[in-house]
């Protein structure tokens, strides 16, 4: 109960140490908050093809997007290429192209 409430404090902080020890029995929530660190937090923690991680496919956010192409379905990586801030990122680019090559082996 002290951690869900703390899991809508203010601070980001304490809002990822209070998502961290709830764990996945708050990921959709984890999801849709606002700062990127607890997004990302969220990405990492979701099962691969977890349904609620296509919602995040035109987030902004480097560090939330560098987790996602490694656990959205391989049909949203089309969408994620379109994102105006991976166009620039070799790393993200890469991982998606791996990905992407692996259906056709």
């Amino acid at each position: 109960e002290s951690l869900v409430r703390l899991s809508n404090d203010k601070s980001v902080k304490v809002r990822r140490e209070a998502f961290l020890k709830l764990g996945p029995k708050a990921l959709d929530r984890m999801l849709e908050d606002p700062k990127c660190e607890v997004r990302e937090l969220g990405v990492m923690m979701a099962p691969i093809d977890y349904p609620k991680l296509t919602e995040l496919t035109d987030d902004l956010s480097i560090r939330v997007i560098k987790h996602l192409v490694r656990k959205v379905d391989v049909g949203e990586l089309p969408f994620i290429l379109g994102n105006r801030n991976i166009k620039k990122n070799a790393e993200i680019r890469r991982t998606i192209e791996q990905r992407l090559s692996a259906l056709g082996d």
